[in-house]
């Protein structure tokens, strides 16, 4: 007789770099909520697979540089196993009460996802105002809920059929984002990559510069 394997609760989708030390710090503050962990990495000399190898990921390499950062997130959920999934980045950090508030929500299916804050920290500094504590990251979602032909745009948020329950960062559901801690990190990734990527995908959607646009989210932005 043939016995069915039970299917993990919760899974957690990370991609890492070559920081195994930064990858390690992440893994270890949900390694109480996965029941399977799988990570991409872009480490040639391993040094991050093999950290992840002892919390138990599934690892797979991907050279980034073909790779849109969306897109690995969409191949991380085609392997996993999870009637959850949890979107995560190596430089960020879960924090227990949002980790509790997860597995409640995973226990009791009633939601198809769950949106909740990301507590972002730039050089030596937490961004608690002008926006940036915002109930406005999709990033748990049931496994058989989130929408396949998703376009993986930069910084877009995965579609997720059903009911989404938003938990508010007044109530400490949040997780915390280690962002950058030097100029040198921010500069390539944040003005460079991640602007690029952000530009070609609102290009596409019909999108175009305008002046008088620029001007007016500036002073959106000095007002929030």
């Amino acid at each position: 007789m043939t016995v069915r394997a039970e299917r993990s609760l919760i899974s957690v989708v990370v991609k890492a770099t070559d920081e195994p030390c930064e990858l390690e710090a992440c893994l270890a503050s949900v390694r109480s909520l996965a029941e399977e962990i799988v990570v991409f990495v872009s480490d040639p000399s391993r040094a991050a697979a093999d950290t992840a190898t002892q919390y138990g990921a599934n690892v797979y390499l991907h050279l980034w540089a073909y790779y849109r950062l969306d897109e690995l997130d969409y191949l991380g959920f085609l392997h996993c196993q999870g009637e959850y999934i949890l979107r995560f980045d190596s430089e960020e950090r879960m924090t227990p009460a949002l980790s509790s508030k997860l597995r409640q929500i995973a226990q009791s299916g009633r939601y198809a996802g769950a949106r909740f804050a990301r507590r972002n920290k730039y050089f030596d500094g937490w961004l608690d105002s002008g926006g940036w504590m915002e109930s406005d990251q999709l990033r748990f979602f049931r496994s058989d809920a989130w929408d396949r032909t998703w376009n993986c745009a930069a910084h877009s948020q995965v579609p997720v059929d059903g009911p989404i329950l938003d938990l508010k960062p007044t109530d400490k559901y949040h997780s915390l984002h280690l962002n950058y801690e030097r100029v040198e990190d921010y500069v390539p990734r944040s003005l460079i990559k991640y602007a690029q990527e952000d530009a070609l995908a609102r290009y596409l959607s019909g999108d175009r510069y305008s002046t008088a646009k620029l001007t007016w989210r500036f002073f959106l932005d000095a007002r929030s």
